[in-house]
């Protein structure tokens, strides 16, 4: 009945709907958002990466700490799985969490917000004070239609600040990214103060950058001093991301030091660049290496291919699929982006939702065998489909030898599956273990 009404009510409806759920959500909750410094985190990739830095950093200040991101929620020291799948809650759940932190004492709120939280006014009355953004880059076209209107939600966001409830003695603060190729679009919205990071340019930079395997090591520069920054994740996309995360806690006045080992504290993020093992006693049997990675867009595919191209490995085994009901264009690209990375690739399904498995996976192999590296992609030896996601998984790690790299990515830490005939419990971490396991055991 919900999805029948959503197909026939006019849009104004709806929005008005929207609407008054916030407002009567913001009045039966007590405006917990007006009780808290709130901070919003945006932005196409990176979002889940950067709040964690924050929180951490926060943390580490001695700050009560209250987070809600895609894969996480927190309130101070207790952490649990964010089962809902959703960003940013709906406005009765969003403003019911808040009053959770402010009963916990909590001093902060980190709120990963996503674009469809702005149009569908799930955080109208919400009371942000600093919203920083990481990127804007193709996502969420079969929502927002096209690219201005999705660069529109998102300097919606960013406005947020300004527009919102002002507490005593609290600045209203945006944080961009200079480097960013929409910062122009982005760098005249109102706030009390605005701080820039970049790698190129900004207030703050990253300078003297080492990349490695595992992790990453930098020279913050601020107008507050320097400091040499390590994080225990690697490449340069997760460089900008603690870079978001330093620039937002020096506009919240926490010095260097503690921003060092907040950063240096974080040792990883669920589902992002997560590497998997098997159980203690199989370890020494593993010859090769697997990473479970939420990689679904063109961006976050070329940024993580770019990142592992130098690590020391043999062969590049990429398992992965694409949405269903969700942005059709971007199928063949990302088939094209992992042709041009990868030596072998397996195609499985992801969440197809209504639509059929197959269709989606010759939709992403087209995109394989189009790029410039698609004559060395023959199906059956170095290409597959594999619709039953675990077989995929399976395949990828049989076939993987000595020095090879597994990468399953498109659902990180995600825990169900959205299949045509409904929700299964499901969790890529997981289910790779488990196989990794059974393979290793047979040796």
């Amino acid at each position: 009945m919900k999805q029948f009404l959503k197909k026939i009510l006019p849009e104004s409806v709806k929005q008005f709907y929207h609407k008054i759920m916030a407002d009567l959500s913001n009045i039966f909750y007590g405006y917990p958002s007006r009780k808290m410094i709130v901070i919003g985190v945006t932005g196409t990739n990176g979002k889940t990466t950067t709040c964690h830095f924050i929180y951490h950093i926060l943390r580490r200040a001695g700050c009560r700490v209250g987070m809600m991101t895609t894969t996480t929620l927190a309130i101070n020291k207790k952490k649990w799985v964010n089962s809902t799948r959703l960003t940013t809650f709906a406005p009765a759940e969003l403003n019911k969490f808040l009053k959770k932190m402010v009963e916990a004492g909590c001093e902060y709120a980190i709120i990963e917000t996503s674009s469809h939280a702005a149009i569908q006014y799930r955080t109208r009355g919400i009371a942000y004070d600093l919203c920083v953004i990481t990127n804007i880059t193709r996502e969420h076209l079969d929502y927002h239609h096209t690219f201005e209107e999705y660069k529109t939600a998102k300097k919606q966001i960013l406005e947020l600040p300004i527009e919102s409830f002002r507490k005593l003695h609290v600045l209203k603060q945006v944080v961009l990214n200079r480097d960013e190729a929409n910062y122009e679009y982005l760098a005249d919205i109102k706030a009390d103060r605005k701080f820039r990071y970049g790698i190129l340019r900004g207030d703050i930079m990253a300078e003297r950058i080492n990349y490695r395997t595992t992790s990453s090591d930098f020279l913050v520069k601020t107008p507050f001093g320097r400091k040499r920054i390590t994080i225990n994740l690697p490449g340069r996309f997760n460089v900008y991301n603690a870079l978001a995360a330093i620039t937002t806690t020096v506009a919240l006045a926490i010095d260097l030091e503690t921003i060092r080992v907040g950063l240096l504290k974080t040792r990883g993020v669920p589902g992002r660049m997560e590497k998997i093992s098997p159980e203690k006693k199989l370890k020494k049997k593993l010859n090769f290496n697997v990473i479970v990675d939420f990689a679904h867009t063109p961006d976050a595919f070329y940024q993580i291919f770019e990142t592992i191209r130098n690590v020391d490995k043999n062969r590049l085994i990429c398992v992965f699929g694409s949405a269903g009901e969700r942005d059709k264009s971007k199928r063949p690209l990302l088939g094209n982006l992992a042709s041009a990375h990868a030596q072998v690739i397996i195609i499985t399904a992801e969440d197809p939702r209504s639509e059929e498995p197959e269709t989606i996976m010759e939709e992403i192999k087209k995109g394989v065998l189009q790029g410039n590296k698609g004559k060395d992609f023959i199906e059956g030896e170095n290409l597959f489909l594999v619709e039953d996601r675990a077989k995929a998984i399976y395949k990828g790690l049989a076939l993987a030898g000595e020095g090879d790299l597994v990468m399953i990515l498109g659902k990180g830490a995600e825990q169900t599956q959205d299949l045509k005939s409904g929700k299964i419990k499901w969790d890529d971490r997981k289910i790779t273990r488990e196989l990794l396991n059974k393979i290793l055991r047979k040796k």
